[in-house]
């Protein structure tokens, strides 16, 4: 079973280098552990897991961009200044 919220004291130890969200670990091993000395040790064990940080694509946005070149997207419905605001 994994655990997202661990004890405050042992949280700060495992993420203080990428952030609570971006670990995965043990519940019952982390709850052991009670020093750093320890915590290096279920980081090498592999019983807390660094995450992989996701993609963030720009690709639909270059796409959705390039379409609005083309003149698409732009009927009333995605208006929102008047026609003299929208002009420049």
């Amino acid at each position: 079973e994994c655990c997202w919220c661990f004890q405050v004291h042992v949280g700060q130890r495992c993420s203080h280098a990428c952030g609570v969200a971006c670990v995965l670990a043990e519940v019952n091993e982390i709850s052991m552990a009670n020093s750093r000395f320890n915590i290096r040790k279920l980081i090498t064990d592999g019983l807390i897991i660094r995450k992989a940080v996701k993609m963030h694509s720009r690709s639909r946005v270059r796409k959705n961009l390039e379409a609005k070149r083309k003149g698409r997207h732009t009927g009333i419905g995605k208006r929102r200044g008047t026609k003299e605001a929208r002009l420049s």
